[in-house]
């Protein structure tokens, strides 16, 4: 199942397993070069995408969804952001000593911080989605993000789930987001959640704007 999806034409990886491993570690290390998240939804695997850009949500929630003075607004720190990335990608098939990577970087410096990252993508092989997965750490971790979250008891909306795409009623909601209205937050995507049989605990990041 593919919920969210954005742009990767002519992303492919390749690899061998030489050491023995589990598929958890495995699939971990393919999502993180393949800038997807997963989990496993009724015994199957279930992987999700930041999107590009997004015009609808799944749902729009406002305060009478939550339960009273349980929401709550945060954000990621400065040791989040990435700002200056290097992707180094195996351009060798069959090859992953560092000498043979070959970089694509780029640079954004925002609150007089710089960040180096330098990203190891020993799985991707060519460099489009080498430069593809540059610009979506670009892209998301380059700026400070609102991390929402509550303790959610509309049954209406206790479907939602990891990867989905939420919205906020700027006319409802008990505050807005630290002086900014909610309308300036379009997206926020389900990060994580905890569910018992009356409330669900729901964990949101920013995703749009970038």
């Amino acid at each position: 199942t593919v919920l969210a999806q954005r742009s990767v034409a002519n992303w492919e990886q390749a690899f061998s397993i030489r050491r023995q491993t589990t598929g958890r570690k495995l699939l971990n290390k393919v999502a993180k070069q393949g800038a997807f998240f997963w989990w496993i939804r009724q015994g199957k695997i279930v992987y999700g995408m930041i999107a590009n850009s997004y015009s609808s949500s799944d749902a729009t929630l406002n305060q009478d969804d939550f339960k009273d003075k349980s929401f709550q607004i945060g954000t990621t720190g400065l040791d989040g952001i990435i700002n200056d990335i290097t992707v180094r990608y195996n351009s060798v098939s069959g090859q992953t000593t560092k000498s043979t990577f070959a970089s694509v970087a780029v640079s954004k410096t925002r609150y007089n911080y710089n960040s180096k990252t330098e990203f190891i993508a020993d799985f991707i092989k060519e460099t489009t989605p080498a430069a593809s997965l540059r610009d979506y750490l670009k892209d998301n971790f380059n700026d400070i993000k609102s991390t929402p979250s509550g303790v959610l008891i509309n049954p209406k909306y206790f479907n939602l789930e990891i990867g989905d795409i939420v919205q906020f009623d700027n006319a409802n909601m008990p505050m807005d987001v630290f002086g900014v209205a909610w309308t300036n937050y379009y997206f926020m995507v389900i990060e994580n959640r905890w569910r018992s049989s009356k409330e669900k605990q729901m964990q949101f990041i920013q995703v749009s704007p970038k």
